[in-house]
């Protein structure tokens, strides 16, 4: 238990509930995304980067991004994580915000040796005498010698004085004599001590640059593109650490570039697994996972039975989870225990095994044993699938207050796992109200056990992280659905484009194909033909209503054929074909339905007159009044030719219209 040294400015860590309660819903997508980006293991580290960047250079105005890293760093920091990577960002930052000291502080007390050392580099970031008395804390005889080294470096960056020794004593009546200091007397105290490290850091390094980095890198740029895979590959092998860093730096930032390398830098990798710096090993690691070199497999199972350091045995599992094999489960297991630091790790290389079939029956329940003994809010979100998938329904049943974690990664993945199991879809909808992002899951669950209309209904009430992924997981739901309750789905759906879209389904090709012998299906199908021909007639594209009742010879088995004659009649003189409407009997109302959706069309007078000769008498005042108000609209030329705009030959007017 390491003893503060500093009382004043290591008092207890401020609640953070209330900031984090207090979303700000305009910058939550580009929040969010970020969020995913981090937490997803299949990103580029780049890309991974430059996602923790954007959360923590937020953090200080930012409740939602302050909550995504606390979330982050509430699990491991080490290998593959997004706790990592937020660290890093951490770590770079020139001055970070100190909204994160509560959060790093917090974290501090629940961290294990292997991750001290990245917590307190981060720590550095926050130029506060708050921080200095946190890292004060670590400095004493009773921490561990690379703790102790950690906590002096980064009280030497945040107060950039280098020259003070790795003296606790020392440290603490310095920090003593300015604990006086307001926050930005205190910020104002260290300006010339920063301004005085960086112009010795900028000598120190304008030299080294000038003598060797500098010196290599234009090496590397006047180096052919063909040969410079030969020339990075000798410098990782190089035994000055300067230079083998320079090769994994530049191999690193090419790849991030999309850069392509043959097999020699592959091969440098795999060497440098048995190098006696972890650091080294970690990042040889990460470099065999992403370039996946011959000979690989059995050199990163070689290197997983004589891995001691956590950090570097995370990086070697992930790397080896790309051939799954008996050996790596092995390797997996041994780092398994509930106290592992790379457990992380490991559960993640075992759902790689689970999944490409190479756990067998004895090794499934090995690992359900151990994810049994680690406790439910430790479980990462793939231990969570992981257990789902190994255990039984009272494994299962464990993992259901899961739905409603702090954690989104775990929510959506007891939400995904639970969704294939029958008995869960209810409990994921219920959970689905208060997260947008389990919409998937609800819908998967419907898929496979309740495909019906009322739970389309259902469903479609859930909130959703775009109107594009409700959109989708909506339509997915509905191609599952047989064309009866399609149709109840489309009597109540108002909302376009989604109501059209759900026509479209209904109608398709391959659903008429699929349902033609169930008379109910079919019989569904061919009112929304109806639905679709009214829609399309409706918004004036006259021609596609024509098309859509053609397309449907089936549709007098279903609909009555006066129902299916009137629209039809209606396209054809709302569209000019005027010769075929007059052939078809139909009443008067579906004629002047299609004259009032032709109206001031060029074919307008034609068609009022036709519909004059063909219904004579029959015509009420009100619609001999508009027909002579349309034919009354004859052109200037027709006028001046005296030209009447009359279609057809007069008829008796008690004469019915033929039969089609």
């Amino acid at each position: 238990m390491l003893v503060p040294l500093w009382p004043c400015y290591s008092s207890a860590p401020q609640p953070v509930q209330g900031v984090l309660n207090s979303p700000d819903s305009a910058e939550l997508p580009s929040i969010s995304a970020a969020a995913m980006v981090l937490r997803d293991p299949n990103a580029t580290d780049a890309a991974r980067s430059v996602a923790a960047d954007t959360l923590v250079t937020s953090a200080a105005h930012s409740p939602a991004s302050l909550a995504e890293i606390t979330d982050m760093l509430g699990q491991s920091v080490l290998g593959n994580s997004a706790g990592r990577f937020i660290l890093a960002a951490i770590a770079k930052q020139a001055d970070a915000a100190d909204t994160l000291l509560p959060v790093l502080r917090g974290r501090l007390r629940a961290a294990g040796v292997e991750e001290l050392p990245r917590l307190l580099s981060a720590l550095g970031s926050i130029r506060t005498p708050q921080a200095a008395g946190v890292l004060l804390d670590f400095c004493g005889p009773s921490a561990e010698p690379a703790v102790s080294e950690a906590a002096f470096a980064a009280l030497r960056r945040l107060t950039a004085r280098t020259e003070m020794p790795s003296d606790v004593v020392a440290w603490a009546e310095w920090l003593r004599q300015r604990e006086h200091l307001s926050t930005d007397a205190w910020r104002s105290m260290l300006l010339p001590f920063v301004a005085g490290r960086a112009d010795r850091l900028a000598e120190e390094r304008a030299g080294i640059t000038l003598k060797l980095t500098d010196a290599l890198r234009t090496l590397h740029l006047a180096t052919p593109a063909e040969q410079r895979a030969t020339l990075l590959a000798a410098w990782l092998r190089d035994p000055l650490p300067q230079v083998r860093d320079l090769g994994l730096e530049l191999v690193s930032r090419q790849m991030a570039s999309g850069e392509q390398f043959g097999p020699e830098i592959g091969q440098a990798a795999i060497s440098l697994l048995t190098r006696p710096e972890a650091r080294v090993r970690a990042s040889a690691a990460v470099l065999v996972r992403q370039l996946a070199p011959d000979q690989a497999e059995p050199a990163l199972i070689a290197a997983l039975k004589q891995e001691s350091d956590p950090a570097v045995a995370a990086d070697l599992l992930l790397a080896a989870s790309r051939w799954p094999s008996a050996d790596i489960v092995e390797a997996a297991l041994r780092w398994l225990g509930p106290q592992s630091p790379a457990r992380t790790a490991a559960v993640e290389t075992l759902l790689r095994m689970f999944r490409a079939g190479m756990l067998s029956t004895r090794d499934q329940g090995r690992v359900l044993l151990k994810l049994r003994d680690i406790p439910l809010e430790a479980l990462s979100p793939p231990g969570c699938v992981l257990r789902a998938h190994l255990g039984d329904d009272s494994d299962r049943e464990i993992l259901v207050p899961l739905l409603a974690s702090a954690s989104p990664a775990a929510r959506a993945a007891v939400a995904q796992s639970l969704a294939e199991y029958e008995g869960y879809a209810g409990r994921i909808v219920a959970a689905a109200r208060n997260d947008a992002s389990l919409m998937a899951a609800s819908t998967k669950a419907a898929l496979l056990w309740d495909p019906t209309a009322d739970a389309f209904e259902e469903i479609a009430t859930l909130p959703s992280i775009s109107a594009e992924s409700r959109r989708a997981n909506l339509m997915l739901l509905a191609r599952a659905l047989p064309a009866n309750e399609l149709l109840t789905v489309v009597t109540f759906t108002t909302e376009e484009p989604l109501r059209q879209l759900l026509l479209a389904e209904l109608i398709s090709e391959n659903r008429t194909l699929s349902e033609r012998d169930s008379a109910d299906k079919l019989g569904a199908i061919a009112r929304g033909v109806m639905l679709v021909a009214t829609a399309d007639l409706e918004r004036g594209e006259s021609a596609a209503a024509l098309n859509t009742i053609d397309g449907a010879p089936f549709l007098k088995t279903f609909i009555d054929a006066g129902e299916v004659d009137s629209l039809y009649v209606a396209a054809l003189v709302a569209s000019g074909q005027l010769d075929e409407a007059r052939e078809i009997k139909a009443p008067i109302e579906a004629f002047l339905r299609g004259l009032a959706l032709a109206d001031e069309v060029a074919h307008a007078p034609q068609a009022a007159a036709m519909i004059e000769s063909l219904f004579g008498d029959a015509l009420s005042q009100e619609h001999r009044a508009l027909l002579r108000q349309v034919r009354a609209r004859a052109t200037p030329d027709e006028a001046a030719e005296g030209v009447t705009p009359f279609y057809g030959p007069p008829r008796p007017p008690a004469e019915a219209p033929p039969p089609r």
